[in-house]
Order: C-alpha cells, then structure tokens, then sequence
C-alpha cells in the first residue's frame, strides 16, 4: 500500500466498490473492478487499484477523446450563441489573469492539448510570439498540426523551453505522480510565468469519481498544499464557473516554502459519499425507468454524463432509437448504434421515453409534456 500523496498517512477505507466494470473518460469500459478508497487522515481519494505502467501505456494509445474533440468539441449556450468549451476555458484564464492586473503572457505552453482548441482560442484573445502544445494522442496532435499549431507527441518532459503561461486542463488527475506532474510543469515555466491548472476538484463532490483513469480525487485543500511542497504557490482560485461545474481554477506561481497549508475539516470529510449515493440512485432508477419502455427511447444529450448514466446502469443501447444533441457533429466519431440529430428537432418526436443528461429548462419540459413524452432527467 502506497502512502497517502498529501499527508504521508499509510490508513485508507474504500469508499466505491463497481465489480468488473469501469469507465474511462473517453467512453470506453473496461472489463476491471472500479475501486476508490479515501485517506483516513486527511481526505484524499484515490484509485485502490491503479493500472500499472504497461497499462497506462495500452491505454492512452487507443485513448479516443482526443480524436473526439478534434472532431466537433463540447459546447454551451450562453445568450442564445454556441460557444465552444475552449473558447469558454480561455475566458476563463485570461479574465484571471485581468482580475488580478497582470500582464498578459507573450508565450503559451499547453500540456495534454489535444486537438489545440485551447491554444487556438488563447492565440484569438493575445498575442502570442510563440506557442506549444503537447499530447500523447499521435491522433489529437495531427489535428492541432493540422489547423497550423505547433504541436508534438509529447508529455513535456522532454520540452526544453520555458513559457510565461504553462496550462495543463484535465490532466492532473490522470497521472501516477501529482506532485513530480507539477515539478515539471514548473520547470517548463519562466521565471515570472504562471501555471493555470485546472481539474476536477472534490469540494462540493465530484462524479468524476466514477471513472477509472481517473487515479486521485483532490479538495482545493490538497491542491495547494501538495503544489506547496513543490515550491508553488496559488495566486488565484476559482471553483465556481457557471459551466464547467466542478471544476477548479488555480493559477499557480514560483514562490518559497512557507508553513505548510492546514487541512480543512471539509476537505477531510468530504461530501463524496452523498454524491456517490446520489449517482448509484440514479443508475438504478434509470434502469427500472428505462426497462419500462415499451414505445422506444430516444436520449437528448450525448457526451460524458449519457457515456456515465448508460455504463452503470446497463441499459440496452439498441433500444434506444435516436439521440438529439447541441452539438450533433461530436457524435459522429462515437460509433453510438443510432443516430444523432439536432435538438431543435426535438418537436418531432411524440410518444416515445427520452433521457434527459442536464438540467432542462422550463420550456423545454413544457414542450415535452406537451408531446406526451416520458422523461428521465439524469441529473
């Protein structure tokens, strides 16, 4: 047993036990057990049984979300208007950067960058004299390559510049070592230079917790104590952006070591337990609701939360006859067994069940009521 990343301690209790079965964040499942366990001492919670390097390797050759995004990305409606995940993700780090004054970085370094939306979406809003992104996905980088970026099959380790912006979103929480990632994210970083490290983060319960590469499970508490320990200190923290529901912002800078950063008592009891409750509840109600169906089962909305809700509540998805989505175009790479269409045109469907994966507005349920339709909200 490995200790505890955080706090050393050596004591865990398993908190989530899913027998021979596993999600990964690009889709796919896995024939291994789903096993978390939390630190007793201070919180943290990890993968029990985490995959081993070859594994890991395996993995991330075959890994689809890159393709994915490079396909069609995620998007929001914000005003009426579709704006994409990246665009919104680097709203999000520059107005960080304004709302503290600072001088916007000349050079930009992405690590995990997929297809290089984020770079992309940097690059409109800055000026930039130079730029690099780097992924594993061989597939992901011939995109950004593609669109003209300057991008390399790479984790950064090999990186030998250093850049005034060093970002790495969603990652963290996949990697064996949190604190040697943030080592090296920090030694790709000029002196001056900012990290912008964002991730899911357990403070108000994540369900992140249900997939298996994703191997820690970090409150804010964590986060700035074990970048602490790597001489890295949080300038700015935002947990509350109104999309990117559960996930942190943290712009990070060099600094030297100061008293270490006290635990919260939040962060050692933290609110998982009520959110895997939750989630178990909603697979088990979803397949009784879901086996009831006689008229066919159409589902709106076809990205993480569909691939989480159909995973662990083993629906058929041959039963279901349709899918209608914001964004169609991300389906197109997904080899779902139905098709996938615009949700302006879900007024044409009448008498039929429909999985709802968000919260819907008040219009939309009146619509649907309206068409004598069955829903399941799963959310």
């Amino acid at each position: 047993m490995s200790n505890c990343i955080v706090c050393e301690a050596i004591n865990f209790r398993t908190i989530l036990y899913i027998a021979d079965k596993s999600l990964a964040t690009d889709g796919r499942i896995f024939n291994r057990s789903l096993v978390k366990e939390m630190c007793l001492e201070c919180g943290l919670i990890k993968t029990a049984n985490p995959p081993s390097a070859e594994e890991i390797n395996r993995y991330y050759a075959e890994y689809d979300l890159g393709v994915r995004s490079s396909a069609s990305e995620a998007t929001f409606i914000v005003n009426d208007e579709h704006i994409g995940a990246n665009q919104e993700i680097a709203d999000w780090i520059i107005n960080a950067y304004e709302s503290l004054s600072l001088t916007l970085p000349n050079s930009f370094m992405d690590v995990g960058c997929s297809a290089g939306g984020l770079i992309s979406c940097v690059a409109n809003k800055i000026s930039l004299e130079k730029h690099l992104g780097v992924d594993l996905d061989e597939h992901a980088i011939m995109a950004a390559r593609s669109n003209g970026l300057n991008a390399r099959v790479s984790s950064g380790e090999d990186v030998d510049e250093k850049f005034d912006l060093v970002s790495a979103v969603a990652v963290i929480e996949h990697t064996t070592s949190p604190s040697d990632f943030l080592s090296m994210l920090k030694s790709k970083t000029t002196e001056e230079g900012l990290i912008a490290l964002i991730l899911p983060v357990q403070d108000g319960g994540n369900r992140d917790v249900f997939f298996w590469d994703h191997l820690f499970h970090l409150h804010s508490d964590h986060v700035k104590l074990i970048c602490q320990k790597q001489g890295l200190e949080v300038k700015y923290m935002d947990l509350n952006h109104p999309f990117h529901h559960g996930f942190g912002l943290f712009l990070l800078h060099k600094s030297f070591s100061e008293p270490m950063i006290p635990i919260s008592d939040e962060a050692k009891n933290p609110l998982l337990h009520k959110t895997i409750g939750h989630w178990e509840k909603i697979f088990h109600n979803l397949k009784i609701w879901f086996d009831k169906q006689d008229d066919g089962v159409a589902v709106l909305g076809v990205g993480e939360t569909f691939d989480l809700v159909s995973a662990y509540s083993s629906i058929d998805l041959n039963k279901i006859t349709l899918g209608f989505d914001a964004n169609p175009r991300r389906a197109e790479s997904r080899n779902l067994p139905f098709a996938v269409e615009s949700q302006e045109r879900l007024n044409e469907i009448h008498g039929i069940g429909l999985i709802i994966t968000f919260q819907p507005s008040k219009s939309l349920i009146k619509l649907l009521e309206g068409n004598k339709i069955d829903v399941f909200i799963t959310v």
